[in-house]
């Protein structure tokens, strides 16, 4: 028998993946999916008292106290005994209320800190409260059964002691976050179970009572039918059960009818069964044990095993470096609380982050040795970039989904608004983390991941000549910008040289310097600002600058049509009037463009004066 168990053992180790890199690869998922970046997804309140609560419980002494206040209290309750003193129960009451009133303290400061969300979004915030209310409904109560009861509830604050115990919270966290895998076994042993309870309900429903039959067992309908199983399943005595279910004529009667002596005179009719057993009976129970016990039970059981195995692979392992049997908890949590730097507490980080935060995470997952030194190899470049491509491939895949959600699911009947906001441009830490390991780490992964893989690898293959294509681009168009900004910056310092040297130009900012200190002290004097002194334009005027070459026209300077100096700005204004005005560019910056022509004659010159330029 304990071969047949040890087959179904086998058999369920071989239908999960069995081998070496299928047991870290699965443990790193799980890994994974445990430490994830978790943040409060509530509204969290932002006034002084709020935020000093938060800080207040983010405190490590805050932790501490916190535990020595629920050892205690939980000792004194085990220390309670029945025929104590009054002194003792004195003592023993005046602790309760202290530590009552401690653990409401504790709650209040929490929904101050935090709001209501803290309960819904943290477990053992809830966990907190319910033994909170628990302990309350004994003191309202006024009841000493209940009062008694609901302090027991205070005993369930022991489980806030594991999770500062490592060994004991990894497992305590890990058996939480199995409860899906093994709520799946427990729904097919239900479904198995209810088979064979139908099937005995059919096969003995009607069978007479016997030595267990009746008295202990009875298969009469489905409930009771269901419980005989469980009791043959867990260890009770089913020899005689068998015997009773067997049991033929002339200890029972085959079919109740007119055969049956006196039947007629009792019943006015017949029935096509009678009270015997059936002869294959002992047939039927073998199956049954081996298939509810021997086959299910050993099921659950392996998946229980193959947890625990998990945990001691979680509580034994050393740090290794090289991540030769995959990352150790410790490794874990340091990759989470890199990524957390990235994310912006959402979980999720965007592809744009890849190469900052490999350099920031620990070798050989990243690029960071342990004395804090980057370790590079040759073929990291295009490692990276085959891990870029795939996180591309995701983000198209997840636009995909997004796409298909608004089409065709009940979500396209929601408005937008009231719709989460977009996040396919970003990656879940999962998916983020598993494709550097895919990458990184190829030699642990399993054959049939590999083999599973192989149409994803074609596309990020192509992704990838993509993404070289993209970036020369950008490299091309990035290198002939530079070389814009350089002429530009050039140009720039030449203009500013020049500037320095000219007179002229000297002369124009020291002008402009001072009207502008003009018009500071107009505001300061008015007390209005600068900005409502100034008066807007009312229209623009375009002037377009045209090549001169002044052997195919007639040219007049400047200095000979000017009679009178003293009439200089009204002479200018006049004759642009009737004549182009050629014009030439002295600065660096626009000397490019040489002599042009231009039509001012639609400028009206309003608001100009004539003002003396300081001698230098």
């Amino acid at each position: 028998m304990n071969l047949f168990v040890g087959f179904i053992i086998d058999g369920f180790n071989a239908n999960k993946g069995s081998s070496e890199k299928d047991i870290i690869f699965s443990r790193f998922n799980r890994q994974l999916y445990m430490y994830r970046p978790k943040y409060f997804k509530g509204h969290l309140p932002q006034n002084a008292v709020s935020i000093q609560a938060r800080k207040l419980l983010a405190h490590r002494y805050f932790d501490i106290v916190s535990s020595l206040c629920v050892l205690i209290n939980v000792t004194f309750m085990l220390v309670d005994h029945a025929g104590a003193s009054q002194r003792f129960e004195n003592m023993i009451a005046s602790q309760n209320n202290f530590f009552f009133a401690v653990l409401v303290l504790e709650v209040c400061i929490n929904l101050i800190g935090f709001g209501p969300g803290a309960f819904i979004y943290d477990n053992w915030k809830t966990f907190d409260l319910i033994i909170a209310l628990g302990s309350s409904a004994g003191y309202m109560a006024q009841n000493d059964k209940v009062s008694q009861f609901s302090k027991s509830f205070r005993l369930f604050r022991i489980f806030k002691l594991m999770k500062m115990i490592t060994p004991i919270r990894i497992i305590l966290e890990t058996l939480i976050s199995c409860l899906p895998q093994l709520a799946n076994i427990v729904l097919l042993l239900v479904l198995v179970y209810s088979i064979f309870a139908v099937s005995f309900v059919q096969m003995f429903g009607t069978t007479r009572n016997g030595v267990r039959l009746g008295p202990t067992a009875s298969f009469f309908d489905y409930g009771s039918s269901l419980m005989t199983i469980l009791q043959i399943v867990t260890g009770d005595e089913w020899q005689e059960l068998v015997k009773d279910c067997a049991v033929q004529p002339p200890y029972c009667t085959a079919v109740f009818d007119d055969s049956v002596h006196g039947w007629s005179e009792w019943k006015p009719f017949t029935l096509s069964f009678g009270d015997c057993g059936q002869s294959y009976s002992f047939l039927a129970f073998v199956v049954m044990k081996l298939v509810c016990e021997k086959v299910m039970l050993n099921l659950f059981i392996g998946m229980i095993l193959d947890n625990f195995g998990f945990f001691t692979e979680e509580v034994g392992d050393s740090q290794d470096g090289d991540w030769s049997t995959g990352p150790t908890t410790e490794q874990t949590q340091l990759i989470s609380q890199i990524f957390s730097l990235f994310d912006r507490q959402t979980g999720r980080a965007p592809i744009s982050v890849l190469h900052r935060m490999m350099c920031v995470l620990p070798y050989p997952f990243g690029y960071r040795g342990k004395n804090g030194e980057l370790v590079r190899n040759k073929d990291d470049d295009a490692v990276e970039l085959l891990i870029r491509s795939e996180l591309n491939v995701l983000v198209r895949l997840q636009r995909d989904m997004r796409i298909v959600e608004k089409t065709e699911s009940w979500k396209r009947f929601i408005p937008l608004f009231l719709l989460s906001a977009d996040v396919s441009e970003t990656i879940m830490f999962e998916d983020y983390m598993r494709t550097i390991f895919f990458w990184r780490k190829h030699d642990l992964i399993p054959d049939m991941v590999r083999i599973m893989r192989n149409q994803r690898v074609d596309e990020v293959i192509f992704i990838s000549y993509v993404i070289l294509i993209v970036d020369f681009l950008k490299r091309a168009v990035g290198d002939r910008k530079r070389q814009q900004d350089l002429h530009m910056i050039q140009q720039l310092r030449a203009f500013r040289h020049w500037e320095r040297g000219d007179a002229s130009q000297s002369i124009r900012n020291a002008m402009v310097r001072d009207l502008v200190k003009h018009e500071k002290d107009v505001a300061k004097r008015l007390t209005k600002p600068l900005i409502l002194l100034h008066v807007p334009a009312t229209s623009r005027v375009k002037i377009e600058l045209q090549s001169f070459d002044a052997e195919h026209f007639e040219v007049y300077e400047h200095a000979d049509v000017i009679e009178d100096p003293a009439l200089e700005l009204e002479t200018f204004m006049h004759m642009v009037t009737r004549y182009r005005a050629v014009l030439q560019f002295v600065d660096p910056i626009h000397a490019v463009y040489g002599v042009v022509a231009a039509d001012l004659s639609g400028c009206s010159w309003k608001g100009w004066v004539r003002t003396e330029a300081p001698l230098s």
